[in-house]
């Protein structure tokens, strides 16, 4: 009895971490075609990380349907090789944390030397599931501003969010109450125990460590559970092929804030306006060595 009950348990952890990493990883699909829509058997499907240079390769069904089931988000090149076709490329396809993307390739007739290249799609109609989410990206996370550093609080920006004016912190989603949000960070549970609040979270996050995030406001899966209001997923920043990193200031001084000039221009109507200065001047750098890899 013993020994079946550590099996059954044994298997429930495994289901639920496969269940976690589908969620933060992401998923491509498709179906590979001739000219004239038929399936093409036989052929060999390569996704390549432009990032870290990590090569996948799946076969396709006798239907030409093929899947990448967990991949970690990032922009991919996609290569279809089949005998008596031209290869296809399909490059620029970025998938992000938690999406499902889905692309149709058609291969042409000719020797398998040549190859046909084409760039991804970046307008996409979402046709895998009725989610209603939008992904926060590394190039949002660079260019937008943010308080204190801090890339959750992009979330407050998106579609269904009733921000409140008194603490932006006990902001809604849909309508529903303050805390119904879920948060984890690389499919680890993160949310604050004491405060359930969208940008509390139990782990200490800011602009140079997250990768990019998706908040799903509405339609959320049965894998995520939990709460009803916002599913939001954070995946930190993974390595690359080459040292990189930053060095940084920011500079908020009172000399620098409109305030002081709605102070000389108000004069005696001023009273409304907050009374101490903001003075903010953070100073920080990182560096980030190339992956490891062992074989």
């Amino acid at each position: 009895m013993s020994k079946a009950v550590f099996a059954a348990s044994f298997a429930l952890l495994l289901a639920c971490r496969t269940g976690t990493s589908q969620v933060t990883t992401a998923h491509l699909e498709g179906v590979v075609e001739d000219a004239s829509g038929g399936a093409v058997q036989g052929a060999k499907v390569f996704v390549v990380n432009t990032r870290t240079q990590e090569r996948t390769e799946t076969p396709v069904t006798a239907e030409g349907l093929f899947v990448f089931l967990s991949l970690q988000p990032s922009v991919y090149t996609l290569s279809v090789e089949a005998p008596g076709f031209r290869k296809a490329v399909v490059s620029g396809l970025e998938l992000n944390v938690g999406a499902t993307v889905s692309e149709t390739i058609r291969l042409e007739l000719g020797a398998v030397t040549e190859s046909m290249t084409v760039a991804a799609n970046e307008v996409r109609v979402q046709t895998a599931d009725a989610q209603i989410a939008h992904a926060i990206t590394l190039r949002d996370i660079n260019v937008l501003p943010q308080l204190f550093r801090l890339p959750i609080s992009l979330a407050l920006f998106n579609p269904g969010m009733q921000i409140d004016p008194a603490d932006w912190s006990a902001s809604r989603v849909n309508g529903t109450r303050q805390g119904s949000n879920n948060v984890r960070l690389d499919g680890i549970d993160v949310n604050d125990t004491g405060t359930p609040r969208l940008p509390l979270i139990g782990a200490s996050t800011n602009t140079d460590s997250l990768e990019e995030f998706r908040i799903v406001t509405s339609g959320g899966k049965a894998e995520y559970g939990r709460n009803a209001g916002a599913q939001i997923e954070l995946i930190t920043r993974s390595g690359s092929n080459t040292w990189h990193g930053n060095a940084f200031e920011y500079m908020r001084k009172y000399r620098t804030q409109c305030q002081r000039i709605l102070r000389q221009f108000l004069g005696p109507f001023r009273s409304g306006l907050p009374t101490e200065p903001v003075r903010w001047l953070p100073r920080r750098a990182n560096l980030s060595q190339p992956d490891l890899r062992l074989c």
